[in-house]
């Protein structure tokens, strides 16, 4: 009698999809929800999966990225996409402990062991409202010049009280 049950629950497991792997076609990042489209690893086309993402999170993978799809109710057409990867632009070689954010471009956010944030980018962009706030015994700029509005700290002038205006500082 087990024998029988068992016979038939494997039966009726067979007949509904697991979770499977599959390589990102394009995606719509437009709705609530983004939809993909993935190419399952048996020739297999589906439209429309869901991308669920962590809260706080949101990205959209490279077309050819590695995707794990959980059909739910063992429809492929009803899939779920709960993890992506692509191997050729993560950032590798991270210790324990360590998270990292990046982009395709080579962009990243590296929270290093250690109490070390790394930013790796061409340009940074800050927006605030109301104010930034930096509280540091040093803040160190390499390289570079700094400036407020257009006034350089490299190459600003000042009106000298005895007549003329001063040189730059040296």
């Amino acid at each position: 009698m087990i024998k029988d049950i068992d016979r038939r629950i494997n039966r009726a497991l067979t007949g509904i999809r697991q979770a499977f792997r599959g390589v990102l076609g394009i995606a719509n990042t437009a709705p609530n929800i983004a939809l993909v489209q993935i190419a399952g690893l048996t020739g297999e086309t589906v439209q429309d999966n869901e991308l669920f993402q962590h809260y706080g999170y949101s990205s959209n993978p490279p077309a050819g990225s590695a995707v794990i799809v959980l059909p739910l109710g063992g429809k492929s057409s009803q899939g779920v996409i709960i993890a992506s990867e692509h191997a050729q632009f993560r950032v590798k070689n991270l210790k324990p402990g360590e998270v990292a954010i990046y982009t395709a471009e080579g962009d990243s956010i590296v929270l290093k062991n250690g109490h070390l944030i790394e930013v790796t980018t061409q340009t940074l962009k800050i927006t605030a409202t109301t104010k930034v706030d930096i509280t540091t015994p040093l803040l160190q700029v390499n390289g570079g010049d700094i400036k407020a509005d257009a006034i350089s700290l490299k190459g600003h002038k000042h009106s000298d009280p005895q007549g003329g205006i001063t040189g730059t500082p040296s």
